[in-house]
């Protein structure tokens, strides 16, 4: 779920795998590139196309990332997987050594005030199943529940976990201290969606608003087990191929009046997966490669969507069949690429699909607002108000009412601009959560509830990223030539291309970044380094069950059993001899992690990397000094201080570090929906308009390190590769 701008409160792009926003390299509009060859030393991109320069610079930067990559995603045998993992590791170290990122943070680890019980929804770190919130239980209490209790809470659900048994203890410890639930659970959002059809976007503003109206077929309960939601029960074939869910007899669609539409029947599947591809809102990458012929659907080398291994054996069997054996298919289910949609209602919404699929015509209004979706979730959409409020009540038709314990939901428009108003909301109960900024904590610290009520939030699984521009051609929002205009002359456009091409100078860049001060400007000095980030995936996305032996730089290292997933990924780093550390074995008191401490900050490394990078670049007339200083260009919005605040102290960190050789140039604007045109919301490599990215990130749709390792990859299919202005 994947890329997550991080602005206010719920920015995020949702998308994951190798994903892109249109099938291929072949048949793109160029028509607004500005094309500007670079010459670097080892790259001449000079007369070349967009595509060549992007495949040039993707060979030169990640082209032993991509090998090891290679290596690593033929392993598909479920009685090797330990050794899958150990060689992702391997290709994920690769990927940071080529210093086109920096990891930053995760989303979580703050401090908060909240009714919410814990554990109370789905907590698995991937895919949607996190947002799930029909079976929360939200404390009826003007306060918020006592950091104790949730500390309590958490240590009982790491001891019961997989017993079956958590939620009935949680609901009895909560009665007993006295706690009475209610119904209705308030909440603040900070973007409206794009679209309400979940099956043709791959933002994460996009999934939210629509995640508790439509369910998968399977999902994860309380204690983070694999159970049925629409199928009540599943086969898979001994050579791991076709997987045949069964669906529950009695399900039903529903439009935003409550008005049924239809039975839900194994078409829906079919019809969902071809809106999908048809749509190519950049989901239709995901299953290429995984399900039988969607490449070639995708491609249009078949038209016939009958080719693909999809299919309703009757109305209520849906069979998948894969090209190959995928350890991780069924924890991707959860994940919106798989959703059902009613073919009957989409076709009366103008909807067509194959050749024929049209967004743009008259008569098509599927999705355009919350009454042009069907509905077959735990709630439907009762009203849309844009920058005001979504209000959701229970469907009287979902197949699991008896188990809902939430029957509306009201998401109330905040902007994060007014944090005074956001934490007063808390304490009135209009919202009942809320995330604590400096600011906020502060006021709970002098209105005396901070002591009693404070617990920190749990890290999710997404990964903020600061990525670097290797071929910057836009200097202005491709939206409006007059946002976010670069202060920099031609002259300096050129030098900084040269320098962003130069391995030395990124490093100088990610060893420059004192990303804890950075983390300080929202969080407070207490918080700064909890959710700091030193992987690109989750250091404990996956552990190894056996010992498994690989090769490391020609020896065998043996990891045994239990070892996560950034422990071995560090033994690779460590081989090659760079100074950054994705884990380490004393953090956590150590208990050992990838979190909670700064791997990368180094100013002695920032400068000899520098140092480098100037002899280097001086080779090709590129002359690096404080008179003549190369200009690096990041963006930031006025609207909320701690962005801007974010903003300006890695410019300080940055300049200090490298003794203002390096000039951060901070281009401001008062609107959070021109910041995110700057890179957010477009869609290829040549629309990026900075040098360093710093506002999105990606979070895994399911429970493999494929999930991140696949947005790096080239040739239009790799999600985030457009992050580095290419593709």
């Amino acid at each position: 779920m994947c890329v997550a701008l991080a602005a206010t409160t719920a920015f995020s792009l949702a998308a994951c795998g190798g994903n892109s926003s249109d099938e291929g390299s072949g048949d793109k509009d160029k028509s607004t590139k500005e094309e500007k060859p670079v010459t670097a030393e080892g790259l001449n991109l000079e007369g070349k196309d967009y595509d060549e320069q992007s495949n040039i610079v993707y060979d030169a930067m990640l082209g032993e990332f991509k090998k090891y990559y290679d290596e690593a995603v033929s392993i598909v045998d479920n009685d090797k997987l330990d050794e899958r993992y150990a060689k992702m590791a391997i290709a994920e170290a690769k990927l940071l050594e080529s210093g086109v990122m920096v990891p930053i943070q995760g989303r979580g680890g703050n401090y908060r005030f909240s009714r919410v019980a814990p554990y109370t929804g789905p907590s698995v770190v991937w895919g949607l199943e996190d947002s799930k919130q029909d079976q929360l239980l939200v404390a009826d209490t003007k306060d918020f529940l006592k950091g104790e209790e949730v500390t309590e809470i958490r240590a009982k659900w790491a001891e019961m976990k997989g017993t079956g048994k958590f939620r009935a203890w949680e609901e009895k410890y909560l009665k007993d201290k006295g706690y009475k639930f209610k119904d209705e659970y308030n909440i603040a959002y900070s973007s409206d969606p794009t679209t309400w059809d979940v099956l043709s976007s791959s933002l994460q503003t996009d999934s939210d608003p629509v995640v508790n109206t439509i369910d998968p077929l399977v999902g994860y309960d309380f204690e983070n087990e694999l159970t049925g939601k629409l199928a009540e029960s599943w086969d898979v074939s001994e050579d791991g191929l076709k997987y045949t869910f069964h669906l529950r007899k009695g399900l039903k669609w529903v439009d935003n009046q409550q008005r049924e539409v239809g039975d839900l029947t194994a078409d829906d599947f079919v019809a969902g997966l071809q809106h999908v591809c048809d749509a190519k809102g950049g989901l239709q990458d995901l299953v290429s490669g995984i399900i039988v012929n969607v490449d070639k659907y995708n491609a249009g080398e078949i038209q016939d969507f009958g080719e693909v291994g999809i299919k309703a054996v009757d109305e209520n069997t849906v069979e998948y069949t894969l090209e190959k054996p995928c350890p991780y298919f069924l924890s991707f289910l959860g994940y919106s690429v798989f959703l059902p949609m009613n073919r009957e209602f989409y076709e009366s919404k103008g909807g067509k699909f194959g050749q024929e699929f049209d967004s743009s015509a008259d008569s098509y209004s599927y999705g355009k607002t919350s009454a042009d979706i069907a509905y077959c979730g735990a709630f439907v959409v009762k009203s849309h108000t844009t920058k005001n409020s979504i209000v959701y009540e229970a469907n009287k038709t979902y197949w699991n009412k008896k188990n809902q314990t939430i029957k509306k939901i009201n998401w109330k428009y905040s902007d994060g601009s007014d944090t005074t108003k956001d934490y007063k909301n808390a304490i009135k109960g209009e919202t009942d959560a809320v995330a604590l900024s400096e600011d906020m904590i502060a006021m709970a610290k002098k209105d005396g509830r901070f002591d009693t009520y404070q617990s920190q939030s749990l890290l999710e699984g997404t990964t903020f990223v600061g990525f670097y521009n290797l071929n910057r051609t836009a200097y202005n929002n491709v939206r409006n030539e007059d946002e976010l205009v670069s202060p920099k002359s031609d002259e300096d456009k050129d030098r900084t291309k040269k320098a962003m091409l130069n391995k030395h100078f990124r490093f100088a860049l990610s060893y420059a970044f004192d990303r804890a001060t950075y983390r300080a400007q929202r969080y407070g000095d207490d918080l700064k380094s909890v959710a700091l980030k030193n992987g690109y995936t989750g250091w404990n996305l996956v552990y190894t069950t056996n010992d498994v032996t690989v090769q490391i730089n020609g020896q065998d290292v043996t990891f045994p059993a239990g070892t996560p997933y950034g422990k071995m990924v560090q033994a690779q780093v460590e081989a090659d001899g760079y100074p950054f550390k994705v884990y380490d074995d004393a953090a956590d008191d150590g208990n050992g992690s990838g979190d909670g401490f700064d791997g990368w900050y180094n100013p002695d490394e920032a400068k000899k990397e520098l140092e480098q990078a100037i002899s280097e670049l001086e080779a090709q007339g590129v002359e690096v000094s404080a008179d003549k200083p190369i200009y690096v260009d990041v963006s930031t919005i006025t609207q909320v201080d701690y962005f801007k605040n974010q903003a300006y102290a890695y410019k300080q960190s940055i300049e200090k570090a490298l003794d203002k050789k390096v000039i951060i140039n901070v281009n401001e604007t008062p609107e959070t929906e021109v910041w995110g045109y700057s890179g957010y919301y477009v869609s290829y490599g040549y629309e990026m308009n900075y040098d360093m990215f710093d506002f999105s990130g990606w979070g895994p749709d399911y429970g493999d390190p494929q999930t991140f390792l696949d947005t790096m990859l080239p040739n239009y299919s790799g999600y985030m590769c457009k992050c580095l202005g290419i593709y």
